[in-house]
C-alpha cells in the first residue's frame, strides 16, 4: 500500500511566475516546465524555470492551443505533448530550448 509522510517545513516558491498556471513537469535536468493559459480563449504559453539559477522564460504555443493544461516533455525527442482543456484535444510539437 502507498503511504505519504506529512510534509516538513514550509512550501518553497519557485520563481515568480504568475498567470493561469496549470500543468507542471520537472525534467531530469531540474528544469520546471508549466503551462499558462494567459487568459481564457487566447493563445497559451509554456513557461520554464531553472530552480538553480532562477532563470525563467515563456514561449507562445501554436495558435490552436489556447487553454493548455496537462504537459509532458519528452526529453529524448525534445517535444512537448500538451492537452487543450476546453477544446478537448492533445497536441505534440518539437522545440529547441536554450538558456543565455
Amino acid at each position: 500500500s502507498l503511504s505519504i509522510a506529512e510534509p516538513k517545513g514550509q512550501p518553497q516558491q519557485l520563481g515568480s511566475a504568475k498567470g493561469f498556471l496549470d500543468g507542471i513537469q520537472l525534467s531530469s535536468e531540474g528544469t520546471l516546465f508549466y503551462t499558462d493559459w494567459e487568459a481564457l480563449r487566447r493563445t497559451g504559453k509554456i513557461g520554464w524555470i531553472d530552480p538553480a539559477t532562477q532563470y525563467q522564460s515563456k514561449i507562445s504555443l501554436p495558435g490552436q492551443i489556447q487553454n493548455p493544461s496537462d504537459i509532458l516533455f519528452d526529453e529524448s525527442r525534445r517535444a512537448f505533448l500538451v492537452t487543450d482543456l476546453l477544446d478537448n484535444q492533445a497536441f505534440c510539437f518539437f522545440v529547441k530550448i536554450s538558456q543565455p
